[in-house]
């Protein structure tokens, strides 16, 4: 499936809803993503006693005073997620009230999500299900695996 394919009010459609993300992720709402992400890419897990060739930097100098014993804090290596976006497709999704039917809402919340995942550099796939799986794409990463979710979002 490709733009080509895709009728001119839905390339729109799916064009906005980037733009929109896009400018929610800038914001000032966000924060600065920045200052999450500098440093050694790790995140605490716990403190215990230390042993002879611990790196000095991780001393806990607080607890340590406390107890009066050297602690130095443990980090775990922060992993991407691999987030799989699961949306019903069943005939009920297409009963809505007003201008927008529930799968319309849901395609464009649904698509909201896999942008910000992939901003995040998150692993993003998607299942499609009504009474049975109607669709699985296997979680990938990447701006055009992204657009190939959305596509099926609103296409299916």
């Amino acid at each position: 499936m490709s733009h080509h394919h895709l009728n001119a009010d839905l390339r729109r459609k799916i064009r906005q809803i980037e733009i929109y993300t896009r400018r929610l992720l800038t914001s000032s709402l966000v924060g600065d993503s920045r200052s999450a992400v500098r440093g050694s890419g790790f995140e605490f897990d716990q403190i215990r006693e230390y042993r002879a060739g611990d790196d000095v930097r991780f001393i806990d100098w607080n607890a340590s005073a406390r107890i009066n014993e050297l602690l130095v804090k443990e980090f775990i290596e922060e992993r991407s997620r691999t987030i799989i976006l699961c949306v019903d497709v069943s005939l009920s999704s297409f009963f809505g009230s007003g201008t927008a039917d529930k799968k319309q809402t849901m395609a464009e919340i649904a698509s909201v999500l896999a942008l910000v995942a992939g901003r995040g550099k998150d692993r993003i796939g998607l299942m499609l299900f009504s009474d049975t799986v109607e669709l699985y794409v296997p979680p990938m990463r990447g701006l055009h695996h992204t657009h190939r979710l959305i596509e099926h979002l609103f296409c299916h």
